[in-house]
């Protein structure tokens, strides 16, 4: 009888844990979908003119400085702001747009959560790089979506409630789900 509690009871935290864990994969996925997605919009509308805008932000503001920042202290980022992402801006903005809306997706299905989640961790790393020297708040919320996504990628976020744990007993050998 005592067991029987005991199990009870252990039955009920494992699912208060997978139900968090599915509150943060959603939490993630709007996130990543309404910044995507948004970007994808202004792609839409008018391309040249959201590029023409960002390429700014992207090869001053977020290199040199501005009135209100510091100068970019990771010089191997600042070489790459200027010298690849600048000349083919739109090419970068477009691919960044798309990865975004894919994390998203991957996290509202619960499906490639993993993979999503180092794709995720990448973006957070660069824009962590890229922009966090700009404000506090900036290089602080990089580093909650690196650390939260490393959980997620961790505990294979996908198996709570999502299209991982359906795959995951159909293809048992494969750690990727």
């Amino acid at each position: 009888m005592a067991k029987r509690k005991h199990l009870d009871k252990l039955v009920s935290v494992l699912q208060f844990v997978l139900i968090a864990t599915l509150i943060l994969r959603l939490f993630y996925a709007y996130e990543w979908l309404n910044s995507g997605i948004g970007k994808i919009q202004e792609i839409t509308k008018d391309a040249q003119g959201y590029f023409a805008r960002m390429n700014p932000v992207i090869s001053k503001a977020w290199t040199d400085g501005s009135q209100t920042t510091k100068a970019n202290p990771y010089t191997f980022m600042v070489s790459f702001l200027k010298d690849v992402v600048s000349p083919n801006i739109g090419t970068f903005l477009t691919l960044t747009a798309i990865a975004e809306a894919s994390v998203g997706i991957c996290y509202l299905l619960g499906f490639l959560v993993r993979p999503a989640a180092i794709v995720g961790m990448l973006l957070s790393l660069t824009f962590f790089l890229a922009a966090g020297h700009t404000s506090p708040s900036t290089a602080g919320i990089n580093i909650l979506m690196f650390g939260g996504q490393l959980f997620l990628f961790l505990v294979s976020a996908g198996r709570a409630y999502g299209l991982d744990a359906v795959l995951n007993k159909r293809f048992k050998n494969l750690n990727i789900f």
